[in-house]
């Protein structure tokens, strides 16, 4: 968990493990 390659897939990762919502993740996207 150091320095993760995409941004995306680790707000992704950690929208998901929260489990706020998809919106949420396209929200952070944008």
């Amino acid at each position: 968990m150091s320095k993760p390659r995409f941004k995306h897939e680790s707000h992704i990762g950690y929208c998901n493990y929260r489990g706020l919502g998809n919106s949420v993740t396209i929200m952070t996207i944008l």
